[in-house]
């Protein structure tokens, strides 16, 4: 079964879709995690905390055969793709995990891997050379 679905991730990833088609790979709920804040101007001791989107959502989705990770917040939809990032899918596994690497252009990452089996995502983000600079642990049950 898992190598199944994964046949049909697989050829949905490299097919050649309709301009305006668009799927849902993976939709995800809220995320809990703990975030690292090291010494800066918004932080004057490096600290572990909590961290979240507890009311969010997280989605893989293809858009005109492109992957992009949406995610919703207390702020609403974002697009990874429409806030600049590039989104590569850097590996999809017979086993059932799906890694996503999204880079943002002013030095963000955020890494995405997918599990069908569990049904949940594990994310990671690097955030340095922004306004707080944080590296954080996330997981998130998926449908």
């Amino acid at each position: 079964m898992r190598a199944l679905a994964m046949a049909a991730l697989a050829t949905a990833l490299v097919s050649v879709a309709h301009p305006s088609q668009s799927e849902t790979l993976f939709s995800c709920g809220a995320s809990a995690g703990y975030g690292f804040y090291p010494v800066g101007p918004f932080s004057p001791e490096a600290k572990w905390e909590k961290d979240g989107i507890s009311k969010g959502e997280i989605q893989l989705v293809l858009i005109n055969k492109e992957p992009d990770i949406l995610i919703r917040d207390v702020i609403g939809m974002s697009s990874a793709r429409a806030q600049g990032g590039h989104v590569v899918v850097i590996d999809a596994t017979d086993a059932g995990y799906v890694s996503v690497l999204v880079t943002y252009p002013e030095g963000a990452k955020e890494l995405y891997t997918f599990d069908s089996e569990r049904r949940k995502v594990f994310w990671t983000q690097h955030k340095f050379g922004v306004a707080i600079d944080k590296v954080a642990a996330f997981v998130a049950d998926c449908l």
